[in-house]
């Protein structure tokens, strides 16, 4: 074993093993009380040593037998933890050694004089570790406090990715899916918290749809009643979520813990090495990570859209693979970056999609203020009510008691403090949002220039770029995307390097036959969908859109206004509006008839890019369908189609809108019959992000696939 290799074996897995074991083990002592009878008090991990065998002679046999096991656990793994150390010590001995032999007469003569001073070790087919076994003692130190710095920067990634992590399981966790039973097919699939309360609304709106309902508060009424109703059949469902998504948060609370512990340790060893080197006068040294270590903190990084680790491991990346002469990427790991630069570019479209889409319905969004879900729109709906309620003279009657004008005076304060919280839950959500599109963005640019510099460099040694190279898990998460932005020409190139993907994939994640000639299929269902859904939506627009309430943004913020309401509704009012309007109606009028010209304008641009995505995704099932039978030289049937558990619950939720029970118990048949909606052999860990599937519950973001 290289020295190299003992540091980070003994960084990588006996130091988090020794963490996590003692901290088990201080999770004992802490949960039973025992802390309050030790010896010493501390900060940090209790022992087992520290506490009186005569408080654990009183825990019960059960307690006792798992204090005994986490005791054994933490010795041992402290033990492996010291011989790590030792092994260190053995080598560096076994250099000074070998650099004592070297400075002997003989060594000068003989096999010193032919090998190389600073000859590389470690460099499996060119292509290993930097580590130099020829050292002078002034160069010792220096190295060590370079694997220091470097220590500190892969502990500072390796941190805030778990770090996230926990944040997107806390926050987002009812977007997760998980392999639970659902009470309506009688049967397990992955399914989310937010899959089955969407679904249970879509049941509530056909309801309203059946019973004729048209006045809203009437559709809310029956919506609302029918929804909790099948939420209330589903607890069983939800409750088996909630169990397996909290045993998830207390995982990556943990990791996150024992992450930002051990950055924090590394931290405080790097500022030592900063201090040492600024006493003396002197700019620290570069720091250094082995190739492996950094490969793979960096791939972490970019999978959670951490931009600044992501283009600061790569400037190191560059620093080293330059210092030492070698090159930057070898063949594959090129074929790799091509394929993150594509996945990210279909991040970046689909972030863009959501963001654009939260900013044009997020007047309509419902927010959880102090016990009720209201959105910005039905704030003002019921302000208007409460303040046309506190004047004598109301819209269409007069309102002669007092009593009755103070308390909607009251009423009209209590909703201006819920609007207020309201907009203040808008103006962050965006921020969540814009904050989101900017950090894809950078984290693009720094994929496009490590790219760009690669296709430089072969260019100039007169090589070819290698085509891209996918894991099964990037091939997903691009479709995702692309299905979120609707993005044709995107989904040919995707439909190329999924048929690329079987020739290069590790056996386990190839796509099998069925799934394989499925996806098309499965896609253009899903793609009619979207096309329908957006038509059905112009077309309720152009019917029923003066009535539907549009955000104008004024002088004062933001106002939500209805077209109709700025129509004159005589020849009157139109002969007197130039008199009698005031500026600030004036500006809301003006407003209400931009954002409906808007509105009506994207939604026709959203219909077009639907049927091009349809188009598209006709065009490849029928392509693929065709050589399928090619292959076969016959012609065969069109393959059934495999859907995701992402496009099985778009299929299914669009099923239970449907009034026509054929048409709704086809797709119903469609979305659970597909294999693939319940059961994904080649599901995401839910340790990874995503970014927040999460956010798909405010703005279509799958994670967990």
């Amino acid at each position: 074993m290289s020295l190299s290799e003992a540091v980070a074996r003994l960084r990588d897995e006996a130091q988090p093993r020794a963490r996590e074991a003692a901290g088990k083990l201080d999770e004992f002592i802490r949960s039973r009380n025992l802390d309050r009878f030790a010896v010493e008090k501390t900060d940090y991990y209790y022992r087992a040593d520290q506490i009186p065998k005569g408080e654990l002679e009183k825990l019960s046999p059960a307690d006792k037998l798992e204090f005994a096991a986490l005791e054994r656990r933490a010795g041992a793994t402290f033990r492996e933890f010291k011989d790590g150390f030792k092994v260190i010590d053995k080598i560096r001995a076994e250099i000074d050694q070998a650099r004592n032999d070297a400075r002997s007469p003989a060594a000068l003569n003989g096999e010193r004089g032919r090998r190389s001073k600073g000859q590389h070790i470690d460099r499996a087919g060119g292509q290993g570790n930097y580590i130099q076994d020829q050292v002078p003692d002034t160069e010792r130190e220096r190295m060590n406090d370079r694997i220091i710095l470097g220590n500190a920067i892969i502990a500072h990634a390796r941190a805030d990715t778990a770090a996230l992590d926990n944040e997107i399981a806390r926050d987002y966790g009812g977007a997760f899916r998980f392999n639970i039973r659902d009470e309506s097919v009688e049967a397990e699939r992955r399914l989310s918290d937010l899959d089955v309360r969407r679904r249970a609304g879509a049941r509530g709106d056909r309801a309203a749809d059946e019973r004729g309902a048209e006045r809203r508060d009437d559709r809310l009424a029956i919506r609302g009643q029918i929804s909790e109703a099948d939420i209330r059949h589903h607890s069983t469902t939800l409750a088996e979520h909630s169990k397996k998504l909290n045993k998830l948060t207390n995982e990556l609370g943990s990791k996150a813990k024992n992450a930002f512990d051990v950055y924090q340790h590394a931290r405080r060893l790097a500022a030592e090495v900063v201090e040492k080197y600024q006493t003396r006068g002197e700019s620290p040294p570069a720091p250094f990570v082995e190739r492996e270590t950094l490969v793979k903190t960096q791939d972490e990084a970019i999978e959670r859209r951490l931009a600044g680790h992501a283009e600061r491991l790569e400037r190191l990346r560059v620093a080293l693979a330059e210092e030492h002469g070698q090159p930057l990427r070898p063949e594959q790991e090129v074929a790799r970056l091509a394929a993150r630069l594509f996945t990210t570019r279909t991040e970046l479209q689909a972030r863009e999609e959501r963001a654009a889409r939260f900013d044009e319905t997020r007047h309509l969004r419902q927010w959880k203020i102090r016990g009720e879900k209201l959105s910005l729109a039905d704030i003002d709906r019921l302000i208007e009510q409460a303040t046309d309620k506190s004047q004598f003279v109301r819209k269409r009657e007069l309102h002669i008691f007092p009593g009755d004008r103070r308390r909607a005076n009251a009423e009209v304060e209590r909703l201006g403090e819920i609007r207020q919280e309201i907009v203040e839950k808008i103006g962050e959500q965006q921020g969540d949002l814009r904050k989101s599109v900017g950090e894809t963005g950078k984290l693009l640019a720094t994929l496009t220039r490590a790219y760009e510099r690669e296709a430089s460099l072969r260019e100039q040694a007169g090589r070819v770029m290698p085509d891209p190279q996918f894991e099964r898990q990037w091939l997903d998460r691009s479709a995702d995307n692309i299905e979120t932005a609707r993005d044709a020409a995107a989904l040919r190139q995707l439909s190329v390097f999924e048929r690329q993907f079987n020739a290069y994939a590790d056996p386990k994640e190839r796509f099998k036959p069925a799934e394989g000639w499925g996806r098309a299929p499965g896609r253009s269902l899903v793609a009619e969908i979207f096309h329908r859904e957006s038509s059905e939506r112009l077309a309720a627009f152009r019917e029923r859109g003066s009535l539907q309430p549009l955000l104008v943004e004024t002088s004062g913020g933001l106002v939500t206004h209805r077209f109709k309401d700025t129509e004159p509704r005589s020849l009157i009012e139109i002969l007197a509006r130039p008199i009698v309007e005031t500026p600030a109606q004036r500006e809301i009028r003006l407003g209400a008839q931009a954002a409906f010209a808007q509105y009506e304008s994207r939604l026709q641009a959203d219909v077009e890019k639907t049927c091009a995505y349809l188009e598209a995704a006709r065009e490849i099932a029928s392509s693929q369908a065709a050589e399928r039978s090619l292959r076969a030289g016959r012609e065969l049937p069109a393959p059934d189609a495999a859907l995701t558990p992402k496009q099985a619950m778009i299929v299914e939720i669009h099923a239970e809108k449907q009034p026509d029970p054929d048409e709704r118990g086809r797709l119903l048949a469609l979305a659970r019959g597909s294999a693939q909606s319940h059961s994904d052999s080649h599901s995401h860990s839910h340790t990874r992000p995503p970014e927040p599937v999460a956010r798909e519950a405010a703005s279509g973001v799958e994670r967990g696939r």
